[in-house]
């Protein structure tokens, strides 16, 4: 059994500390979860599913004290208190009937995830119970070890939902998970959008009680909990409003499993009880179809750039694009009633490219739309690295006034993990935007006349004439310039060749044009390693001197049958090089084999550096001749 942790002023286990220890368990050899997606994935179904017995016994006493009867959302066999937290009739903990080790994960993997799977299909089609069958659809036990799960449950088991307190503690644990995942590998980005930007988009767009809110790409759900904070703060103590803003407010959808499921949990911890959250594929929408009732007054989003887009897909749009940014942006004109607002995050290639599908869509923007704001986001505002814009816009065209831009400098400053964005610095444009703050004077901001705009590329590239262009240095200067670098290195290494009593008779120089496109001196950049990690090297072979050489540039009867050189030793790095290293190398080994010198050849076979050379089938042709002499 876990420790339990105790809170020396409350007497309640400290949340923090054991989602701590959660994560510690999931990284350890029972828990299976190497990375932040894992373990953020397993906590959250386990999260889930002890939040939905709270619920449950809220609603239950909430029912008996108006004299009806509760049916339960789940099954009893499926219940929380089925197989993670039975007890006995006291109310205390039923060690001795408690799963655990082998029969607890047994029952997980088996009976537990299968049994609410199959909710989706045999339960009532959009109840509570049919919504859990989807969260758990792809959903997998990756926890390996029974005792693991068991531990994880005695620390997950006494966590309070009652009050907002608790409710706003396990939100900021939570949201902070959230964050660790966007900066995980394997696509972990996908699931946050970070949410200074968030909070300031959403008071931008400032929805109120009796709007729609709308986000169909809504990952983690931080747009939804965003917006719904928004109108919560409007809503008052009217009972209407409440209702309203619990029931028809709020509504998202998600394809991925994780990321609804993490986007359902959000959006509970953050008060909105019942979300309207479908998980389905978005794009999977005909647009065509799209009726009043369909539509929605806000959008506030982040679509994915770059996902897979299936052929049938493509169908559903206009737009014939296998970008899925520009498919989601036509979904989300269509999907906004007339004069309905949104706010959208895309890649800021959408503004310049010149295919028809980019055209296309900057013509909807300005005919179909009424474009008023360009946000121009610095580079690594994502951990993706992906240099992005936030069109603000309502339905309804054209676009007859002024295009504002806003380009945020933060004046040098790098984002990153140590330095993420922070509210404070969109609080120019926010004034800006909101008219609190003019624009005489501020050189980040600037209008471009619509009236202006090519009506054959509709470019709307970000281009600040208030910032005056870096000047174009004269391509004579460059050339010079990086021949006199090319020269020093080339000193340097002579200087190294000579100071260490190199015999320099068997150095073949080979010519150069100064700039490297004939040859070049390579480079390996090395770092080395610190504690467990070990040294990192990136080497810069491409052109290199080595990679020119021919079998006549190398007098190897003399090197091997005067010199009676003992050992040569190469390998198939230096074969790939080139298309005539190969032979190069071939003639070497021929030689040396012929005077008895010991070969060593160490294969290290690169697909990418055999691609542009006759790729698999010249590699294995040149490597098998080499064998013959190794």
């Amino acid at each position: 059994m876990a420790k339990k942790t105790i809170d020396d002023n409350t007497g309640k286990r400290s949340a923090s500390t054991a989602f701590k220890k959660i994560d510690d368990l999931l990284n350890s050899p029972g828990g299976g979860c190497s990375t932040a997606l894992d373990r953020m994935e397993q906590s959250s179904w386990i999260l889930f599913l002890r939040y939905l017995d709270a619920r449950e016994e809220d609603r239950k006493m909430e029912a008996e004290l108006r004299g009806e009867e509760y049916t339960p959302i789940l099954p009893s066999n499926l219940s929380w208190g089925a197989w993670a937290w039975p007890v006995k009739a006291d109310g205390t903990f039923d060690l001795e009937n408690s799963l655990k080790g082998d029969q607890l994960i047994e029952f997980v993997k088996t009976d537990l995830l299968s049994g609410l799977k199959a909710l989706r299909d045999t339960a009532e089609v959009g109840s509570g119970t049919q919504q859990v069958g989807n969260v758990f659809q792809d959903l997998q036990c990756r926890i390996s070890s029974g005792y693991t799960l068991r531990e994880v449950i005695d620390l997950i088991q006494p966590l309070s939902f009652q009050t907002e307190e608790d409710r706003h503690e396990l939100t900021v644990l939570y949201e902070d998970r959230l964050n660790d995942m966007g900066n995980a590998g394997r696509n972990g980005g996908q699931y946050y959008t970070p949410r200074p930007l968030i909070r300031v988009m959403v008071r931008l767009l400032d929805p109120q009680i009796g709007e729609t809110f709308y986000d169909g790409a809504c990952g983690s759900g931080g747009f939804l909990c965003e917006a719904y904070k928004h109108l919560l703060a409007n809503a008052g103590t009217d009972p209407k409003a409440w209702n309203q803003l619990q029931t028809k407010s709020i509504y998202g959808s998600e394809v991925k499993p994780l990321a609804y499921m993490t986007s359902l949990m959000n959006c509970i911890l953050h008060g909105l009880e019942t979300p309207n959250l479908k998980l389905q594929d978005t794009l999977s929408e005909n647009i065509a179809n799209y009726q009043d009732a369909d539509r929605v007054d806000v959008i506030g989003t982040n679509p994915p750039f770059g996902a897979d887009v299936e052929e049938s897909t493509k169908k559903n749009f206009i737009t014939r694009s296998s970008e899925s940014a520009y498919l989601f942006m036509e979904h989300f004109i269509a999907k906004l009633k007339p004069n309905g607002r949104a706010a959208i995050i895309v890649k800021n290639t959408i503004l310049s490219n010149t295919d028809s599908a980019s055209i296309y869509l900057r013509r909807q923007l300005l005919e179909k739309c009424r474009l008023e704001w360009i946000l121009d986001l610095p580079q690594k505002v994502f951990s993706a690295g992906v240099k992005a814009v936030v069109l603000f816009f309502h339905k309804g065209g054209p676009t007859t006034e002024s295009i504002h831009y806003y380009e945020l400098d933060l004046n040098g400053v790098s984002l990153g993990k140590t330095r993420p964005l922070k509210e404070s610095d969109l609080e120019e444009f926010e004034a800006l935007f909101t008219g609190k703050k003019t624009s005489e004077g501020v050189k980040a901001t600037w209008t471009v006349d619509s009236a202006k705009i090519d009506k054959t590329t509709y470019d709307l590239s970000v281009r600040n004439p208030n910032i005056e262009e870096e000047k174009i240095r004269p391509s004579t200067e460059i050339r010079a310039e990086i021949t006199d670098v090319y020269a020093r290195i080339g000193k340097l290494l002579e200087d190294f060749i000579l100071q260490g009593g190199v015999d320099t008779s068997l150095i073949y120089w080979m010519k150069t044009d100064g700039i490297g496109r004939v040859c070049r001196n390579g480079l390996n950049f090395t770092e080395r390693g610190f504690g467990v990690r070990g040294a990192l090297g990136c080497s810069d072979r491409a052109n290199t001197a080595i990679s020119k050489a021919k079998p006549e540039d190398f007098d190897f009867e003399y090197i091997f049958g005067k010199l009676g050189t003992r050992w040569l030793h190469t390998g198939g790095i230096y074969a790939a090089l080139s298309e005539q290293s190969g032979e190069t190398l071939i003639e070497a080994v021929k030689t040396a084999k012929k005077y008895g010198t010991v070969i060593s050849y160490d294969l290290n076979y690169r697909p990418s550096m055999w691609n542009d050379i006759g790729g698999l089938e010249k590699a294995q042709e040149v490597n098998k001749e080499i064998a013959k002499y190794v």
